[in-house]
């Protein structure tokens, strides 16, 4: 596995923040600040797991797991 499940599952969240640019992007859909907010506080929580995770992995999982091969994987499902 290129990730942690945990990893995996907080930054596959992050494909409602792709959704949510797309439909500005693309349908023009008009967003309110709140749920901008909501969208830069989900971002917010997803660099702070990834962030945690790269500081503090167990020796013996580290040698499993190709962290940039499993974030670009999760991040390319998302969009």
């Amino acid at each position: 596995s290129n990730l942690p499940a945990a990893t995996y599952q907080v930054t596959y969240q992050l494909k409602i923040l792709s959704t949510a640019l797309m439909s500005v992007a693309l349908l023009q859909k008009q967003i309110t600040t709140t749920k901008w907010l909501a969208l830069f506080l989900l971002t917010l929580g997803v660099a702070a797991v990834q962030l945690s995770s790269m500081e503090g992995g167990g020796k013996s999982e580290a040698a499993a797991i190709n962290m940039p091969m499993g974030l670009g994987a999760t991040i390319a499902a998302c969009c």
